[in-house]
């Protein structure tokens, strides 16, 4: 066998940076000067095997608890020669095969390292097409493939981000190779995964860390991909740590590549949890929407989720309020005056809302020559079973210049349903609170004069703007649900498909509360089915009469 270390004598920051180095030990006077962390001077050897090399046979590599940036003290004496990735070309699935049954147990930190940059090589070759795709457009940003590219591929990640990655990368190429091996073996990186995270966060000086923030999204996709837990309560405990995480970090911490493109591709998971939650959100802070983009100029997508981050705040408060009219019990009494104004105000909100959502839709409209969108023949690619009998559910569908303005005026579709659905809910509370304060007393409370009990109310619904096209919120979700066929066709890869779940589970919600309009929401149950399909796993988890139940409209 043959050691082959690196021949510069620099730091592994400065030799990363192909810079001249200062060599001061333990850190470089370079590496100081410049604010970046010295990454040492410890080399990180590989080992390849010469076909003359003779032994018994394999024997198992327990790997020591060190950085895997360190050299072991030995290694197997026979392996099958592994070939090193080489850039620009296809990379090698040498290890990848052949250590497919047991690649968590054997590996040494030296090939634990090559078969990390194989296995996240083939996953991204098999990504780069949608990469490559949407390269030209902004969208590009908030895609997770995109922020899994720039991760950092040097022997220096943390333990937490690396067992992370094979995790997810090891479950994506067996899957596509139809390799259950891989794919248990990506559940054993799964968990160990979880165990680094944790020592990761118990760590002070890791906690804040990019790697740790990358490793706690992974994991997130991870369970969205392959859903180990066979339900739901493994991806919340994820999410609500990730929510945490960014939050603790604070508004100034995304800075980097890497943790701006996280902060933006978790921003509107954390939008949508908050409204399903019914609780504030802290990205509706005016720092949190600035600070990040203090550096950067501001896409469209992220100019939309400015005014989107606004929604669960006004859901969040308006459930406080109506606690009060709803169950008087469990609340602090107030009286019907100071109850009125609080309601009120709510009104006010939402007015404000839509107004706010209605002027950036026509400013896009406006910036983007042409149209939006256009209506062409589907190509049926979301059947019903009684298509043959009735014809199609939507036999027009919607294309766009690009997936950036389709998913645009997707989320804009279904945060107008959730609001128009939440204007709706109000107009009948107060209706209700009105009718209940207009009620004459029971005999047994006794009135004193009557004309007090009749007189004509201060205030009525017919006094508040009124709803019109707002009332329905069926025209948004057909709208949503005519866009789904061109998402899945041109955005269709696996796990990236997610995008078009939070618009279409909104769309079904909404056929269920709309008469007449059972068909599309059969059909949105089957296009939700054909995104399961695509590898969501956790869709399936989800029970079918679970699926109109409100998550994300009020009421």
């Amino acid at each position: 066998m043959v050691g082959v270390p690196g021949r510069s004598k620099g730091c592994n920051t400065c030799k990363q940076r192909k810079i001249a180095c200062s060599l001061e030990k333990p850190e470089c006077r370079t590496c100081i000067k410049s604010g970046r962390t010295c990454a040492g001077y410890q080399r990180e050897r590989i080992f390849l095997l010469d076909h003359r090399t003779k032994g018994d046979g394999p024997r198992t590599y327990q790997k020591p608890q060190v950085n895997p940036a360190h050299t072991p003290r030995s290694a197997p004496k026979k392996r099958k020669e592994a070939t090193v990735p080489q850039q620009g070309g296809q990379p090698s699935t040498s290890l990848i095969t052949s250590h497919s049954n047991s690649i968590s147990r054997t590996l040494s930190p030296s090939s634990l390292l090559m078969y990390r940059q194989q296995i996240l090589n083939k996953f991204l070759s098999m990504v780069s097409p949608t990469v490559r795709r949407i390269a030209k457009q902004e969208f590009v940003l908030e895609s997770s493939a995109f922020w899994l590219a720039i991760l950092p591929s040097s022997a220096g990640i943390s333990p937490a981000l690396e067992t992370s990655i094979m995790a997810l990368c090891t479950a994506s190429v067996g899957r596509s190779n139809s390799d259950r091996a891989l794919v248990h073996e990506s559940l054993k990186f799964y968990t160990r995964g979880l165990w680094e995270l944790q020592r990761a966060l118990w760590d002070p000086n890791l906690m804040y860390e990019d790697d740790t923030l990358a490793a706690c999204m992974i994991l997130v996709t991870y369970e969205v991909t392959e859903c180990p837990d066979q339900g739901l309560a493994g991806w919340l405990k994820h999410m609500k740590g990730c929510s945490k995480l960014f939050e603790l970090r604070g508004p100034k911490a995304y800075d980097s590549d890497v943790s701006y493109h996280l902060f933006t591709a978790f921003r509107l998971m954390e939008i949508q949890q908050a409204i399903t939650e019914r609780r504030r959100t802290f990205l509706s802070s005016p720092e949190w929407l600035s600070l990040p983009w203090k550096a950067r100029e501001k896409s469209k997508y992220h100019q939309f989720l400015d005014s989107m981050a606004l929604l669960p705040d006004v859901i969040a408060d308006g459930y406080d309020i109506f606690g009060a009219v709803l169950n008087p019990a469990e609340t602090t009494p107030l009286d019907p005056i100071s109850l009125m104004a609080k309601i009120l105000g709510i009104v006010n909100r939402t007015w404000q809302l839509d107004a706010e959502f209605n002027a950036f839709y026509t400013e896009f409209e406006r910036e983007n020559l042409g149209q939006l969108y256009w209506p062409e023949l589907s190509q049926g690619t979301i059947t019903t079973a009684d298509e043959e009998e009735l014809g199609k559910v939507f036999p027009v569908a919607y294309q766009f210049v690009n997936m950036t303005n389709a998913y645009i005026c997707m989320l804009y579709w279904a945060s107008n349903a959730i609001l128009w659905s939440g204007m709706s809910y109000i107009y009948k509370v107060i209706a209700g609170f009105l009718a209940m304060q207009a009620a004459p007393q029971s005999p047994e409370e006794g009135t004193t004069n009557r004309s007090e009990s009749s007189t004509t109310p201060i205030f009525s619904v017919d006094m508040l703007p009124p709803l019109e096209h707002r009332a329905d919120i069926s025209t948004m979700a057909k709208n949503i649900a005519q866009s789904v066929e061109f998402a899945l066709l041109n955005d269709n890869l696996n796990p990236w498909t997610t995008r078009a779940v939070f618009p279409l589970k909104v769309s079904i919600e909404s056929f269920h509360d709309s008469p007449g309009c059972e068909r599309e929401g059969k059909w949105g149950l089957a296009a939700m089915g054909k995104i399961l399909g695509s590898g969501v796993r956790i869709l399936g988890h989800v029970e079918d009469d679970k699926w109109a139940e409100h998550a994300f409209l009020p009421g």
